[in-house]
């Protein structure tokens, strides 16, 4: 089963490493992607820059 992740207008297909808002898929780098799901599946809680970097 797919993982998504609702953020507001968007939904993060995280399988597929696509961002939609609606049903449009935005333009966004695979790092980009990998940036948002870290931020994504730790919300609440800080995140280190070198995290972010690890997931890039």
């Amino acid at each position: 089963m797919a993982t998504s992740y609702i953020i507001g207008p968007f939904r993060l297909d995280a399988e597929a490493a696509i961002l939609f808002r609606g049903s449009a898929p935005v333009a966004l780098g695979q790092r980009a992607v990998s940036v948002l799901r870290v931020l994504v599946e730790r919300t609440g809680t800080p995140v280190s820059k070198d995290a972010l970097i690890k997931s890039a």
